[in-house]
């Protein structure tokens, strides 16, 4: 269960983690339910917000109308997060 938020704040990964975690529970009960069962919790990665317009435009999807795709399958979250490292890595940010 891995979240990749766009922030500049100073609140650590974990306080985030927590924060969401506890937001999730409290908008769904069925969220809750799994977080007890099948989810063993939520990693959050703080990267700058201009990543993910980034990424939508390395994936040909620019414009006004275009989202941020909200789940992912496997292969494509391992391709944004290898994009995500590519990012950080050219110290654009």
């Amino acid at each position: 269960h891995s979240w990749y938020l766009g922030t500049d704040t100073e609140t650590s990964e974990d306080e985030l983690a927590e924060a969401l975690d506890e937001s999730l529970k409290n908008a769904n009960k069925n969220y809750d339910v799994a977080r007890s069962k099948a989810l063993k919790g939520v990693k959050v990665t703080k990267v700058p917000a201009a990543i993910f317009p980034e990424w939508s435009g390395a994936n040909k999807k620019k414009g006004g109308q275009v989202k941020m795709e909200k789940v992912m399958n496997e292969e494509k979250f391992a391709e944004f997060e290898a994009f995500v490292k590519k990012e950080l890595k050219t110290n654009k940010y």
